[in-house]
């Protein structure tokens, strides 16, 4: 003769069949993800080995403007690239007011994971793109950097402070 459960026994032992479920399809999900995701292989060239940073909320502004890239920056964290960029005059501060941006060496400590410099070197002139979030970090991140073709140069003053 069958064994009769009791419905809360059985209610419980459906609760427990649906979390084994609800285990194995989530595990099945994470596994697929991770196999469908292609890991960016690391740089070469200038940027190998220096960190990078994902942006992890959209940019209040993006600015694109041209200069000379001045440096590299090392591995170690303690030099950033930097950039001697002309002046922006649209700039806005974070309350959303146009202050713009003087012509100055910019140092840009957060790298775009993305970022590629291509064959741009120091003491070439380039095109920058490069993100403002004013409430999270990264605070400035350079997502783009562009060497200029030969000939197109870039009206620059001497350097005189480097800034961020």
């Amino acid at each position: 003769m069958a064994r009769a459960f009791p419905a809360r026994a059985v209610i419980h032992s459906s609760s427990l069949a649906a979390r084994i479920i609800r285990a194995v399809l989530f595990g099945s999900l994470a596994l697929g993800v991770l196999v469908a995701c292609k890991r960016t292989p690391a740089p070469a060239g200038p940027l190998a080995g220096v960190a990078r940073t994902p942006a992890p909320t959209p940019a209040d502004q993006t600015y694109t403007t041209r200069g000379r890239l001045e440096s590299l920056p090392t591995p170690d964290g303690k030099q950033p690239l930097v950039v001697h960029h002309q002046t922006i005059a649209n700039f806005l501060d974070e309350d959303g007011s146009i202050v713009g941006m003087t012509e100055h060496a910019m140092a840009f400590p957060w790298l775009s994971e993305s970022l590629d410099l291509g064959e741009a070197r120091p003491g070439d002139f380039v095109e920058i793109v490069f993100e403002i979030r004013w409430t999270t970090k990264p605070r400035v991140l350079l997502t783009h950097v562009r060497k200029l073709p030969p000939g197109e140069r870039v009206e620059l003053s001497p350097v005189v402070e480097t800034g961020g």
